[in-house]
């Protein structure tokens, strides 16, 4: 069963939130539901930087793709981007 505090733990940080406003949740509630269980994982390419961008993205906010590859520090200046095009009317639509 999933458990907040023992994952805080093992990270070893305190997760960032980022309100987004708009998104379809029950599309990304569907595509979450339908991935399959045991995708495997590649550190370069399907990783929770990479699942994280994928679930945005059927929620409707235009995320765009790392030049290189997934990770943590590269794929959240593109979140927080989309987010803030999103909130000033820019790609992506209106808040």
């Amino acid at each position: 069963m999933p458990n907040y505090n023992a994952d805080n733990a093992e990270e070893g940080a305190t997760p960032t939130d980022l309100y987004i406003g708009n998104l379809d949740e029950k599309k990304i509630e569907d595509w979450w539901n339908k991935q399959p269980r045991k995708n495997g994982y590649s550190g370069l390419s399907s990783n929770c930087s990479s699942t994280t961008a994928n679930a945005l993205r059927q929620g409707g906010l235009p995320v765009k793709s790392p030049i290189l590859y997934y990770s943590p520090n590269n794929t959240w200046p593109l979140i927080n981007s989309a987010v803030q095009d999103r909130k000033t009317g820019g790609a992506g639509g209106s808040w």
